[in-house]
């Protein structure tokens, strides 16, 4: 019985673990009259968004889908 608890803990630390690493980071700033996320994102920009981000396709259209203003940023 033990080793299944034990089990349990590992499988769910891990899950953890893998949630937090790939989950996308919230945006810190207003999004309101700044609609060009790429204007400081892209590769080579003042906040530089990760390779794979262009190797996938991904627009400028596409940033909200995953990434959302932070709690207490107006959108």
């Amino acid at each position: 019985m033990k080793k299944k608890g034990l089990l349990i803990i590992l499988i769910g630390s891990v899950v953890l673990l893998l949630v937090l690493k790939f989950y996308p980071p919230s945006i810190p700033h207003s999004v309101e009259s700044r609609k060009e996320c790429v204007t400081c994102h892209d590769l080579n920009g003042v906040k530089p968004y990760p390779s794979w981000h262009a190797t996938r396709g991904y627009r400028n259209t596409d940033c909200t889908t995953c990434h959302h203003p932070a709690s207490g940023i107006s959108k």
